[in-house]
């Protein structure tokens, strides 16, 4: 029987690049059906106050990324701290990406604020530095790209790390079985990186915006990750 995963859309390319690129939600489903062509998808806009009716709706649950603040005062996102806790009680599967991350670690606990080292952009690598059984064993690093100047300056109780940056020091984290996130964007291409960093560059400075479009000659780990996250799916599910 396929198994279905709810992605939860709290973000999408800005106007100017609306046009040549699909929303993070279809971004995510090319992503992952790669990896796993078995799952099905279904995508709720929250932030139109389109929510699921309830956590076992589907088999697991994906927030995107998104150009809000984890902790900003806004309805929906009060709403859906209020739904990670609820699946986090049942175990639910759940996976986050960049603002996803944030605001699960956040909603059970954790801390999120602006980084001082300012916006990371283009591709990064980060370190493995725990251990989670959906992780290849030999995985040293992975390179992907990022886009953000928020990130988790502390991470709850329950959960623990995998990945780590001298940027982004919580790139990765996982709690228990049921929760796998990370700050950095699988689902990103790299072209979609460049013209989202020229979008940006009044906001983020011309510097750092050319040292990120020079950083995207690097291959990016994104089909690896990709399989990490059917990974984890594949082995809540048989839990």
């Amino acid at each position: 029987m396929a198994h279905t995963l709810g992605i939860l859309v709290v973000g999408e390319p800005p106007a100017e690049l609306a046009d040549r690129y699909r929303g993070y939600g279809t971004m995510t489903e090319q992503l992952l059906h790669a990896a796993d062509a078995s799952i099905s998808f279904r995508q709720y806009d929250i932030r139109a106050g389109d929510y699921p009716r309830g956590p076992e709706v589907h088999d697991a649950w994906l927030i995107t990324g998104s150009r809000h603040a984890a902790y900003e005062d806004l309805p929906w996102i009060h709403w859906l701290e209020g739904f990670i806790r609820e699946l986090h009680t049942r175990r639910i599967p759940l996976v986050g990406i960049c603002f996803g991350h944030q605001l699960i670690a956040r909603a059970l606990g954790g801390a999120v604020t602006k980084a001082p080292q300012g916006w990371g952009v283009g591709v990064h690598e980060a370190g493995i530095t725990g251990q989670a059984s959906w992780i290849d064993p030999d995985a040293r690093s992975f390179r992907l790209v990022v886009s953000h100047q928020d990130q988790v300056t502390a991470l709850p109780e329950c959960a623990e790390p995998i990945a780590s940056s001298a940027f982004c020091p919580v790139a990765m984290y996982h709690v228990g079985d049921h929760i796998f996130a990370m700050q950095a964007h699988p689902e990103f291409s790299r072209e979609y990186s460049r013209d989202l960093m020229e979008v940006r560059r009044g906001l983020i400075g011309g510097e750092r915006i050319d040292a990120g479009i020079s950083s995207l000659a690097e291959e990016t780990d994104a089909p690896r990750v990709a399989r990490w996250i059917v990974a984890f799916l594949n082995h809540a599910w048989t839990r």
